[in-house]
């Protein structure tokens, strides 16, 4: 697995920003930020465009928030030992409302307490947004990015060994890697959009995903790669992906989503748990393939396999099915000679006959 550095630049001796600073009518609420080095430590305003070098164009220190305006703070480029917003000390922070380009971290995190990301475009960095703790110390961070959108950076989002982080209603777009959550942390991803990335997430090492209402579409490779790691996804919608899912080493638990116009809708590695519930897999070269010597238990019920190349593929003596419909694939509907057959499975219409090879079918309704 690739892994990107993260290099933390404190700039010595910069423009600080103090809370507390008078409004006065018909002026915007807090304190301007105006210059490149500036620490905010309460509301803040960027008041234009900031073109900034190396180090951290803006320090948001503890309970503070940063409104953007609509405006950009832009880097030298990705190469560059650079944040362009960097979260620091303890407390509950907040960018937001414009756009951070051109930065190694576009937003970066340190600290504990909930750091905020919200109505915020990030492009053109190595790490669009990245925190990461230390794996020597409890770490009680929340990395919160809600309403953005992520794009055209190395790493989208970049989370390792954080407490917990949060992505909502976020498009994720055109990175290499859309977001890697790794190294005994958790996330939490709802309808959200991950698109056109070489892979669009990827939990491993440890983590702890949740994914609802989201969608993955246009990967490379996989939209969702699972490694080492346990995940629940539902209500999701996987399509034009290399693989719809991928996963080794772990467990995933996939329940009512839809795969369909993959290469492969679902694909099973090594030493894995797949539980795969009333989900759809339509349209794919492949719907369903797993590891041949694989002896962890995949386990599938309540799903449809529907104008699939081939259906259901698997040599693996560590498979079940229940209540699968195999209908109208060109090649196999289900084969999976060495399954377990818990019943109610149908097949019909589908290019190889038998219908089904492992499991007994009856004729689909």
């Amino acid at each position: 697995m690739r892994r990107h550095a993260v290099i933390v630049t404190a700039l010595v001796g910069v423009a600080t920003v103090f809370a507390g600073s008078p409004a006065h009518a018909g002026a915007p609420a807090g304190t301007p930020v105006t210059a490149c080095g500036t620490v905010v430590t309460g509301d803040a305003y960027l008041a234009h465009d900031l073109s900034c070098g190396d180090g951290s164009a803006v320090t948001v220190s503890g309970n503070a928030r940063l409104d953007l305006r609509g405006h950009t703070i832009s880097g030298q480029g990705p190469t560059s030992s650079s944040q362009g917003v960097f979260f620091v000390e303890v407390g509950d922070a907040e960018v937001r409302n414009g756009r951070i380009t051109g930065f190694y971290n576009g937003v970066y995190g340190s600290g504990s307490g909930t750091k905020t990301v919200r109505g915020v475009t990030v492009d053109g960095s190595a790490n669009g947004v990245a925190a990461h703790g230390d794996m020597f110390e409890t770490n009680t961070a929340v990395v919160r990015v809600d309403r953005s959108r992520i794009e055209s950076n190395t790493t989208g989002i970049s989370l390792g060994w954080f407490h917990r982080a949060e992505i909502t209603r976020t498009e994720v777009v055109n990175n290499n890697w859309g977001a890697d959550v790794a190294w005994q942390g958790s996330a939490v991803v709802s309808r959200s959009t991950f698109q056109d990335n070489a892979v669009g997430l990827l939990c491993s090492d440890n983590t702890t995903c949740e994914v609802t209402a989201s969608t993955f579409t246009g990967h490379q490779e996989e939209g969702l790669f699972q490694y080492e790691s346990d995940v629940q996804v539902s209500g999701s919608t996987f399509s034009h992906n290399g693989a719809g899912w991928g996963g080794a080493f772990g467990h995933t638990r996939i329940t009512g989503s839809t795969f369909t116009s993959n290469t492969v809708g679902v694909r099973s590695g090594w030493s894995h748990a797949l539980e795969l519930e009333r989900s759809t897999l339509r349209d794919n070269a492949t719907g369903y393939t797993g590891e041949a010597e694989d002896t962890t238990l995949d386990s599938i019920s309540q799903s449809k396999l529907v104008h699939n190349g081939d259906g259901l593929v698997s040599e693996s003596t560590a498979i079940a099915l229940r209540s699968v419909s195999a209908i109208a694939n060109s090649g196999w509907g289900i084969y999976a000679p060495h399954a377990t057959d818990l019943g109610g499975n149908r097949g019909s219409g589908n290019g190889n006959d038998p219908q089904c090879v492992g499991v007994v079918c009856g004729p689909t309704s």
